[in-house]
């Protein structure tokens, strides 16, 4: 019916093509060109001549449907300039043709014209209405869809807690009595205690993403000795630095109390750090500095792993994104850079990573320190 209804409008303006106006396109051709009382003479005598009718009708229709497509095809606020232009051109192409003893009839295509605008401007504001609802409809589908899906994924996680906070549970009243446990049935008992840790990590950093988005995480706002948190996060990743070997190194220049939320700053030198032993080679060190500087004070982690490939570098702040290289080598979720960031901009400081193919990666965040 829409695509029906236009073409009523249009065959309704070509219409106009057709109809006689033989004194009103005179009577314009007598203010724009200098005729004499007899229009078929031309100064100096020439004979005018007039073009024949059934090609100023197939121009005029012409017309209607070139200013159709301007209308319909071009903004609103630019459509009425370029039909002002095709007018423009019209008479333009009038006064030629009679500098060369042509009269053109131009009444016909220039009210073809103005009623062209006219009658297709109340379709295109009504198709823009629609549109926009349209538009608002699935904005509307698709923040309920984002909300189902994060109220299930919260829900979900939650649930695997509890089972994953029991397998916790007895792997470690097991290991309490090591003495009576066989050597390899601990080995075995250690790798379900890590995997365990990790599931939980893996989960805690859904449920973190899932608040980000419903924007119900919060900062707690606290004083914070960021030195004592670099080393609670260091004591937390002891075991995994040393199973492959690795030292922590930290020089800590003495700072004051910031203000900020201790869990996620926490959580944030937690994921540089286990970054760094994720991904540095075994036997190598992972570097941890504080600093203060111009108002601010400054953390720097610095491996000495397989660093990240130029071309990846702008991506590993993204939400789950991967290297190739460190999704074959090693397990994770992708969110920790991620949740990094988001959370040093939250504090209102800022979060850049500088990288070397063999070499190793550098990542440095800043907090706001008080005045």
């Amino acid at each position: 019916m829409p695509r029906l209804s236009l073409i009523l409008r249009i065959g309704f303006c070509a219409a106009l093509a057709f109809v006689p106006m033989d004194g009103l396109n005179l009577t314009l051709s007598e203010l724009l060109y200098p005729l004499r009382a007899d229009p078929e003479t031309f100064f100096g005598g020439a004979t005018i001549r007039f073009v024949p009718h059934w090609l100023a009708t197939t121009l005029s229709v012409l017309t209607v449907l070139l200013a159709a497509y301007l209308v319909l095809r071009i903004p609103l606020k630019f459509a009425w300039l370029a039909l002002a232009a095709l007018a423009a051109c019209w008479i333009l192409v009038g006064i030629v043709l009679f500098s060369l003893h042509w009269l053109v009839p131009l009444a016909t295509p220039l009210l073809c014209i103005l009623l062209t605008y006219l009658v297709l401007l109340g379709h295109k504001v009504r198709r823009q209405e629609a549109d926009q609802w349209r538009l608002h409809q699935d904005a509307a589908n698709a923040r309920q869809i984002d909300e189902f899906k994060n109220n299930f994924v919260s829900l979900f996680s939650h649930d695997l807690k509890t089972p994953i906070a029991r397998i916790k549970a007895v792997v470690q009243v097991a290991l309490a009595d090591s003495h009576e446990v066989p050597a390899k049935l601990q080995d075995a008992l250690k790798n379900i205690d890590r995997a365990s840790d990790d599931l939980g990590r893996l989960i805690g950093d859904i449920l973190k993403v899932t608040k980000m988005e419903s924007m119900a995480l919060e900062l707690q706002q606290d004083s914070v000795d960021l030195n004592r948190t670099v080393e609670l996060a260091v004591a937390r990743l002891k075991y995994a630095g040393e199973e492959k070997k690795i030292r922590f190194v930290l020089d800590l220049e003495p700072l004051f109390p910031i203000e900020g939320d201790p869990q996620l700053i926490q959580e944030i030198v937690i994921n540089l750090a286990e970054n760094g032993v994720k991904y540095g080679k075994p036997g190598s060190n992972v570097t941890i500095r504080t600093a203060e500087e111009a108002g601010r004070v400054r953390v720097t982690v610095t491996d000495e792993g397989q660093g990240i490939p130029a071309e990846e570098l702008p991506r590993v702040t993204g939400k789950f994104f991967r290297g190739k290289a460190a999704a074959k080598n090693s397990s994770g979720s992708g969110l920790g850079l991620y949740l990094a960031k988001y959370f040093v901009e939250m504090h209102q400081g800022g979060l850049d990573i500088q990288s070397q193919e063999g070499r190793g990666t550098q990542v440095t965040f800043w907090l706001p320190s008080p005045s």
